[in-house]
């Protein structure tokens, strides 16, 4: 079998078990990067990753991730000569995980913004799902106060709290245009979303390179442990994988603590 056989095989067998179509995509560009003849040595397979030129660390480790899920598979379903090539790890150090404050959440709150963009930001912050994944919800999605939303983990059922309903409802409410699709609260792309959001960000004073909508589902996260929130509960309403990747807010919300501890232990109280 050639290389793209394989792959064939392999994108079919995940779409049967649910991975979303974001998933796929990626796994798409990373494999069509692989030989017509399958390398199954790690000196093979060194040779074709020596041409992998131009990525950043970041992306390198992504598409070497999902290269190891590829062998894996492989050798699982028997597709393999032998164990399979070493795939090299790349360290990356993940960038520092921003969230709003209180105060600029509060900022956000009193601006007066168009009522696309307030329904928007309310119902990423106060719901932590994706710029990715509220672009393409349809007012159907919305039911007895869930929200369903595809993630990179497939579709989950997120609460969807009365505030943000409401800021979504009064976005219906003047949305009836015929340049919009009726079906969905938000007829754009995740790019040109993501734009308008920034922007709206911006006219509430919030500004830089991590004012944007993935700092709401920062914000979100980060408060929701600071304000008694389990991190198992959590990892399911971010729809994480794996429990160990919603483990970077703890110390954000350990920060917190930090400095409640400092104001509020007794010793201090004492000699205050």
């Amino acid at each position: 079998m050639k290389t793209t056989d394989y792959i064939s095989v392999f994108l079919a067998s995940k779409l049967a078990q649910g991975v979303s179509k974001k998933t796929i995509t990626m796994y798409k560009t990373v494999l069509r990067k692989l030989p017509e003849a399958l390398p199954t040595t790690t000196e093979a397979l060194e040779q074709v990753l020596a041409t992998w030129q131009g990525l950043s660390p970041h992306s390198r480790a992504t598409y070497l991730r999902h290269l190891k899920t590829f062998y894996l598979w492989l050798q699982a379903h028997g597709r393999l000569p032998g164990p399979p090539p070493k795939i090299p790890r790349t360290p990356t150090r993940r960038p520092r995980t921003r969230a709003f404050s209180t105060g600029e959440i509060l900022s956000i709150i009193h601006t007066d913004l168009p009522p696309l963009e307030k329904a928007a930001i309310w119902l990423l912050m106060a719901t932590g799902i994706r710029i990715g994944e509220a672009a393409p919800i349809k007012w159907g999605d919305i039911e007895d106060g869930y929200l369903k939303v595809e993630g990179k983990t497939g579709f989950r059922l997120v609460p969807l709290p009365q505030e943000a309903l409401h800021a979504l409802i009064a976005l219906g409410a003047v949305k009836p245009s015929a340049k919009l699709t009726p079906s969905r609260p938000f007829p754009f792309t995740t790019n040109y979303l993501g734009r308008r959001v920034r922007k709206a960000l911006a006219q509430a004073g919030i500004r830089g390179p991590k004012a944007g909508p993935h700092t709401l589902r920062h914000t979100f996260a980060t408060h929701y442990l600071r304000n008694g929130g389990d991190l198992a509960s959590l990892s399911q309403i971010l729809g994480h994988q794996n429990i160990t990747t919603t483990m970077r807010y703890l110390h954000l919300a350990q920060e917190d603590l930090k400095e409640r501890i400092a104001l509020y232990n007794p010793l201090t109280k004492a000699l205050h």
